[in-house]
């Protein structure tokens, strides 16, 4: 009854005409929505337990046992969506259930793992190419200056006096020169390399032979022996630096030397290292 009602209500609203009987409506079942037991026409159906999906079937059913305007093309009360009359009307209740997480909270970021194992070592790769030849270094070399006391020149040598080489032997140097005398001549800044010895027989009254490296007559560069009779050896590293220079071998042993008997009585090399 209540359902009727609704449409006689609708019918008087309409302009239709007259209001007819409620017998002249047509069936509920033919009706495009089967709204059971509705309140209220214009508000959805609400369950008990306010559930949107309590008891659907009640809520929306359409009949599936006869033609359907709303579905049925072919219906001669075929649906107009662009149609506003009361005819076209339609209460479409959709319950949706919208689950939103408004929680957007991020949690605190978690410990560092453990370092995983280190993995095998890869295969070796190939050679690379030869790289571009080097420039030429500068060629360096020794040269320098040897020269003898031969046997038969000279027996003793006084106190202060240079050993008067009388035979050079060799001579591979062009800044190194022998101006006899025992002096030699340095033409060339550098570092000289001075290598010695002398025999000796005696020396007087002193107990023991001292011989010296002089550069142009000063800083002694000493080699020393503790017995009077025998070989006096020495060397000493020479920088020099202005030019010319000079370098002998002097005896510095406070008395007159006696050369020993032999040969050889004395011999020198001086050595640079030029580029």
């Amino acid at each position: 009854m209540q359902y009727r009602n609704y449409q006689q209500s609708r019918q008087n609203d309409c302009g239709c005409g007259p209001r007819q009987r409620a017998s002249q409506y047509r069936e509920p079942e033919l009706d495009p929505f089967y709204l059971n037991e509705r309140e209220s026409a214009s508000a959805p159906y609400r369950g008990d337990a306010y559930d949107p999906y309590y008891d659907r079937d009640r809520v929306y059913r359409p009949d599936a046992r006869r033609r359907d305007r709303y579905r049925d093309p072919d219906s001669r009360d075929h649906f107009d969506p662009e149609s506003n009359s009361d005819s076209d009307e339609a209460i479409v209740i959709a319950n949706v259930l919208v689950n939103v997480n408004d929680d957007n909270d991020v949690g605190a970021t978690g410990a560092t793992g453990a370092t995983g194992a280190t993995g095998a070592t890869g295969a070796t790769g190939a050679t690379g190419a030869t790289g571009a030849t080097g420039a030429t270094g500068a060629t360096t070399q020794l040269r320098g200056i040897q020269a003898q006391l031969v046997e038969g020149q000279t027996t003793t040598l006084a106190d202060g006096s240079p050993v008067v080489f009388d035979d050079v032997v060799t001579d591979q140097s062009l800044n190194i020169d022998y101006l006899g005398a025992g002096v030699f001549q340095i033409t060339e800044p550098g570092n000289y390399y001075v290598d010695w010895w002398v025999s000796v027989d005696g020396a007087g009254l002193s107990p023991i032979v001292v011989f010296a490296v002089q550069l142009n007559g000063s800083g002694d560069v000493i080699g020393a022996a503790p017995v009077v009779t025998g070989q006096v050896t020495g060397n000493a590293l020479i920088p020099v630096g202005a030019v010319p220079a000079t370098i002998t071998l002097v005896n510095v042993t406070g008395d007159t030397i006696f050369f020993g008997a032999t040969p050889v009585q004395a011999n020198i090399t001086i050595t640079e290292v030029a580029e």
